[in-house]
């Protein structure tokens, strides 16, 4: 697996590079990630602060401290609104999205963390049926 992936946000003005060594690789199933990813849960990978570097369009990230809680943030594009990543408030790790990098591939999910707050309909959702591009074409 490369230890350098290239990341950007969905309209492309933001864009960054990650290194590896990952500490490690999440998918949190709180509401609060829930929540903010619109989706079953958050997809992230962590690194140390030196391992981030933004390409192009810092100037368009906006950052977002949760005020009721101790560690959770979001960082986004403030033109398409995809997340980006973001510096711990101690400011050792970098949080990143895993759907923002491209080629991310051959790391294993580490673990599924707040696995007792994930939604009542995940469970069933692992077992729907798999549909590809071309089934949704053909249906």
């Amino acid at each position: 697996m490369a230890n350098e992936f290239e990341g950007a946000c969905l309209c492309g003005k933001v864009q960054y590079m990650v290194k590896g060594p990952f500490l490690r690789f999440f998918l949190c199933h709180c509401s609060r990630c829930r929540r903010s990813s619109g989706s079953a849960h958050g997809a992230n990978v962590f690194t140390r602060a030196a391992n981030v570097t933004f390409t192009a369009g810092e100037d368009k990230v906006k950052r977002f401290d949760l005020p009721d809680a101790e560690q959770f943030a979001r960082a986004f594009c403030t033109e398409c609104g995809s997340p980006v990543p973001y510096l711990s408030r101690d400011k050792k790790v970098y949080v990143v999205a895993v759907g923002g990098l491209k080629d991310f591939e051959g790391r294993k999910v580490d673990a599924m963390v707040h696995w007792d707050s994930r939604s009542a309909w995940y469970d069933g959702a692992l077992e729907a049926p798999r549909k590809t591009a071309a089934d949704l074409a053909n249906s």
